[in-house]
C-alpha cells in the first residue's frame, strides 16, 4: 500500500475522520439484540444477530447499530498493539443497497465495496502496520426503512 503524501489528501483524510466521529454519535454502542424480524426495530440492533452470528470465536475490538440513514460512519480511536489486521464489517437490512470504505488514521483509503441491504455483509480487510485509528463511511441508497450494524474484528496479530 501507498502511503498518501500531499498536504491536501491529509486534510482530505483528516475532515473525513472528523466526519465520521460526528456521525458515531447517531450509532448506539454494541448491547444485547433482539431477534430480527422482518421489520426495522425500534432501537436499531436488527442487523445485530447478523454479524454476531458470522463472526462467532473472532475478537471484536468495536461495534455499533442503529437505524438506516443516507449517511453512515464511525472511527475506531486506535486498534490494540498486537492487532495488525482488522476486518470493517457492514450489514443493513431495508431492501437498500450501501457502499462502504474503510479508511486508516494514516490515510491510506481502501477500495470502497458495495452490497445490497438485505442482511448481506460487506467486509474489507485492512492491514495495519502499526496500531492505527480504523474508520469507514457508508453511503446507503434506496430504502432508509432498516437498521444496519458494524464491528471491527481482529484478523491478524504479531506474535
Amino acid at each position: 500500500m501507498t502511503r498518501i503524501r500531499t498536504a491536501g489528501r491529509r486534510a482530505w483524510v483528516a475532515a473525513a475522520l472528523f466526519g465520521l466521529l460526528l456521525t458515531a454519535a447517531a450509532c448506539h454502542p454494541d448491547r444485547p439484540a433482539s431477534d430480527p424480524g422482518s421489520s426495522p426495530s425500534a432501537d436499531g440492533s436488527g442487523a445485530v444477530p447478523i454479524l454476531d452470528g458470522a463472526f462467532t470465536g473472532t475478537e471484536k475490538i468495536g461495534g455499533g447499530f442503529g437505524r438506516l440513514a443516507a449517511d453512515l460512519g464511525n472511527t475506531l480511536a486506535v486498534t490494540p498493539g498486537h492487532v495488525t489486521g482488522v476486518v470493517v464489517a457492514f450489514t443493513c437490512t431495508g431492501g437498500g443497497a450501501v457502499t462502504v470504505g474503510a479508511v486508516t488514521g494514516g490515510g491510506v483509503p481502501a477500495r470502497a465495496i458495495s452490497g445490497p441491504c438485505d442482511g448481506s455483509i460487506v467486509r474489507q480487510d485492512v492491514d495495519l502496520p502499526k496500531p492505527d485509528s480504523i474508520g469507514f463511511t457508508a453511503r446507503v441508497g434506496g430504502s432508509l426503512d432498516g437498521d444496519f450494524a458494524y464491528g471491527y474484528y481482529v484478523e491478524k496479530t504479531q506474535d
